[in-house]
């Protein structure tokens, strides 16, 4: 009987530290050990004031976007993007706002992930996926281009109309994983490409492309550059992808320089001790003088200092 309570303690034991080390990141937010030095993806889910608990991060579906996306990268390119992982599983950290997120305080999420990783977040670059169901601003997702992070809201109002079985076999990718990769190449440099070749291309964007009489059609299965002229290949877009050190096959001449913005909260460093140094004062006694040098120096009995 005191073998089998014995197994099933380690049993539990067993659990309930698989459980802890399969839910570290979430809780608190800080990012697990690092499978692989240098730059890479991270991944940040984020529950805002109005969230509609839909836990995209434990229950898998984050993961799907992710493995969609370099599925299809693959597909396009023959490469796969960086993504952070802790043991060859996608690492995705956590944080929980207490607001809702817009275009005037997202750097927030940034200085909130940093605060909590002040040694590891170097050298990375952000993708926040939101639970917000308040829709604060126009789209889907934002980056500013070259920031090294970017956004993506798949509970906002209309923001998952394309994500149903049969979207993304059709056009390539489903809807938030377009909004994601978008997004993650807008962080990386990449300006919307209006490119007559192609009504569909991943980096088409409004108003942009509108002005320009390029009008998307959905109709059309998502392109990637086929020009070789935007982002692939070529730099009419802002930079050229191919060149960049963000595959995972270790390609690319040019790494990736962080920001400095995105360098909000500083290293943590040791504070250096410096020895106090000697003072001295003069002590008078009548007409006898003395000078007493000491770290904290006090006059003699009888003495009093000379001011």
């Amino acid at each position: 009987m005191q073998g089998f309570r014995r197994i099933v303690f380690l049993t539990v034991a067993v659990f309930l530290f698989a459980s802890f080390r399969a839910n570290a990141a979430q809780d608190p937010g800080t990012s697990l050990t690092d499978d692989k030095k240098g730059h890479q993806i991270q991944v940040v889910y984020v529950e805002t004031q109005s969230s509609a608990g839909s836990n995209y991060h434990t229950n898998g579906r984050v993961k799907q976007y992710i493995s969609q996306i370099q599925s299809w990268l693959k597909t396009k390119t023959g490469k796969e993007l960086i993504f952070d992982t802790y043991q060859g599983q996608l690492d995705i950290a956590y944080l929980k706002y207490e607001g809702n997120i817009d275009m005037k305080n997202d750097e927030d999420l940034v200085r909130m992930y940093q605060k909590l990783n002040p040694t590891n977040y170097l050298g990375k670059s952000l993708i926040f996926v939101i639970d917000q169901k308040l829709a604060t601003d126009t789209g889907c997702g934002w980056s500013q281009v070259g920031s090294g992070w970017s956004l993506a809201l798949p509970n906002w109002p209309g923001c998952m109309d394309e994500d149903e079985p049969g979207i993304a076999e059709f056009l390539g990718l489903n809807s938030i994983a377009h909004v994601i990769v978008h997004e993650i190449f807008h962080s990386y440099g990449v300006k919307h490409a209006c490119d007559s070749t192609t009504t569909n291309d991943l980096m088409h964007g409004e108003p942009e492309c509108a002005a320009a009489g390029i009008v998307k059609d959905y109709a059309e299965k998502t392109t990637f550059d086929k020009s070789g002229l935007n982002y692939w290949g070529g730099n009419k877009a802002g930079v050229d992808l191919k060149t960049l050190r963000i595959w995972s096959d270790g390609s690319g001449t040019t790494e990736f320089a962080i920001p400095a913005n995105l360098q909000i909260v500083p290293l943590v460093t040791t504070p250096t001790t410096v020895a106090p140094t000697n003072q001295t004062i003069n002590c008078t006694k009548g007409k006898v003088s003395k000078l007493i040098s000491a770290k904290n120096p006090k006059c003699p009995k009888g003495f009093k200092i000379k001011i």
